[in-house]
């Protein structure tokens, strides 16, 4: 992973805020002059809004699908080849001729790995049957079972093309090819002598991707199969797209942690793309946010302005001008926002630091530990009324956790 991304992780701890904000949460300064000097406190407002607790990690655009090589089961020269890279291939097309043999392809989403003859009801034969209808060859439905019909089809399209009329499809004559893929290689050459088991061409999957990302053992309890996510890829943030989780790795693979002195286990969470963006391409890395919890229309304050424990916090409320200590019940946490259970109403403005002398600054608590400054390791403040001053409405977002 790039460097940049573990450095912004460390610091998070693959958390993200996102608060959708009923009144504004504005900054502002207030001053008091002692004998110390002039303090200057950081407030904010109490406001509406919606607390999400994100996991966040990197990912990587993966094919959805292997390469498949398409191998003909006859040996010989080529002596005629009508492969060309990107070339998407249809079922009964010429492939190839080795040594004077024709091979053609059967296009399928499944695999193609015995003969069909009459009264086969494999899914092959269903892909057989829609292909000699597109060639003009119909004499029947298009219902997977291979019937006299079928058969009668069959014979007319190999008298057709030169070929043995024996009403079958064998392997030495077809090869499978993916229904979907294209060609991505072609690996011989007119002139190239070739085995049974030698690739004509390979194929693959170019628009059919996932999303492969690492993410902690710290967070990946956190995640389930089928949990929504949203991405952005590295160099084009404004387009957002949505992937839900495909599978979870069960087994972790260890990565050196800071400076190389320690291990963490990561595991690899596969993601499903509902729609890869017309531009992108197998290899982009991106950043991707999976929700994990969320709590709508609360009150909430940027979380450096509590202090205290998360059973036993506090903030200090702009009175008159003056911070009073209050003691409050939160919810939610984050390392930018939490949400206030009781104790605050929308609109006060509460303490988030200090700046004393126009040069040192304080910050009122910190994520995990709140600490409150100015007050000692025994002292339990008293909680004072608030004013209850109201805010307007203002629409905010915030990203918290970066």
């Amino acid at each position: 992973m790039r460097k940049s991304r573990r450095v912004r992780r460390w610091l998070a701890a693959t958390m993200a805020i996102v608060i959708v904000a009923g009144a504004a949460v504005a900054v502002y300064l207030w001053q008091r002059d002692d004998e110390a000097g002039a303090v200057r406190y950081l407030t904010s407002t109490v406001s509406t809004g919606t607390v999400e607790q994100t996991v966040e990690a990197d990912f990587t655009l993966v094919a959805a699908h292997g390469d498949t090589a398409l191998r003909p089961g006859v040996s010989g020269v080529v002596t005629a080849l009508y492969l060309s890279e990107g070339a998407t291939l249809r079922s009964l097309q010429k492939l190839a001729v080795i040594s004077g043999r024709p091979v053609f392809a059967l296009v399928s989403s499944v695999p193609f790995y015995e003969e069909l003859a009459y009264g086969d009801t494999q899914g092959n034969v269903k892909a057989l049957e829609m292909a000699l209808k597109a060639e003009g060859y119909d004499h029947g439905t298009v219902d997977g079972y291979f019937d006299a019909s079928t058969q009668a089809g069959l014979l007319e399209w190999q008298e057709d093309n030169g070929l043995d009329q024996t009403g079958t499809i064998d392997l030495a004559t077809f090869v499978w090819v993916p229904k979907g893929s294209v060609v991505t290689s072609v690996d011989v050459g007119k002139g190239s002598t070739v085995g049974a088991g030698t690739s004509l061409a390979t194929t693959s999957f170019p628009r059919a991707m996932v999303a492969q990302a690492s993410v902690g053992q710290a967070d990946i309890s956190l995640l389930k199969k089928g949990q929504a996510a949203q991405l952005t890829i590295d160099g084009h943030e404004e387009t957002t797209f949505s992937a839900k989780i495909k599978s979870i790795a069960t087994v972790s693979s260890a990565q050196a942690g800071a400076g190389g002195s320690s291990t963490s286990a990561q595991y690899t969470v596969t993601l499903s793309v509902a729609e890869v963006p017309s531009w992108a391409l197998l290899g982009m890395t991106g950043s991707l946010s999976i929700t994990i919890a969320q709590a709508a229309d609360v009150l909430v304050v940027p979380t450096s302005a509590i202090a205290g424990t998360a059973s036993d916090a506090y903030v200090r409320v702009m009175i008159d001008g003056q911070p009073a200590t209050r003691q409050v019940e939160t919810g939610m946490t984050t390392s930018s926002l939490t949400q206030i259970v009781s104790g605050l109403v929308e609109g006060e403005l509460v303490v988030t630091g200090t700046i004393t002398n126009g040069s040192s600054t304080t910050r009122s608590g910190s994520s995990g530990a709140f600490g409150l400054p100015g007050m000692t390791g025994g002292e339990r403040p008293q909680g004072i009324r608030g004013n209850g001053v109201q805010s307007g409405g203002t629409r905010m977002n915030q990203a918290g956790g970066q």
